[in-house]
């Protein structure tokens, strides 16, 4: 049994499979977008909270090791300050070595204050470069054209048309 389709329904159903085809494409590309955009947020996201738990971490150690550089600092001047008093010694020797003891201290603190900050620098820094890093990501995926959607359409239009009429010739071509 042979069913005929007159020429203008073929040409609906074709353009109808077209545009089926094409929006379905068109909502594909769109999810893509979407799920690249919200992958590298996330990743950034990640990112950056593994660099601000690096940081804290580095902080908390670096102000364990200035507790300890203090109270060794205490406990050397203190044994400095009994030592002299058992040897009888007093006045500007003792004084001039608990000063050199605190000198020492500050240089300590002063210089993990200052690689500190450093550090702080580098992880601002890492966060710049995560954020366009995602930002990049997000500029890389292919985003869904509505025009593009609209000449795929056209075009299928097109070739429906020449499929039930291939004698005329397309109607572009004033035939």
């Amino acid at each position: 049994m042979c069913v005929f389709i007159a020429p203008a329904v073929a040409m609906a159903i074709s353009l109808a499979i077209t545009v089926a085809s094409t929006a379905a494409s068109f909502a594909a590309q769109a999810q893509q977008a979407r799920q690249t955009r919200n992958n590298a947020m996330a990743a950034q996201q990640i990112q950056a909270s593994a660099t601000a738990h690096q940081t804290e971490q580095s902080e908390v150690a670096k102000a364990n090791q200035m507790q300890q550089a203090q109270a060794q600092g205490e406990q050397a001047k203190a044994t400095a300050i009994a030592s002299a008093g058992q040897n009888g010694t007093s006045g500007n020797s003792v004084d001039a070595l608990v000063a050199d003891y605190n000198a020492t201290e500050a240089r300590y603190r002063d210089g993990v204050a200052q690689q500190e900050g450093w550090d702080r620098q580098q992880a601002a820094l890492q966060q710049q470069g995560y954020a366009v890093q995602a930002q990049q990501r997000i500029d890389s995926a292919p985003m869904p054209s509505f025009i593009g959607a609209a000449l795929r359409i056209g075009g299928g239009a097109m070739d429906a048309y020449n499929q039930q009429n291939p004698s005329q010739g397309s109607p572009m071509n004033g035939n």
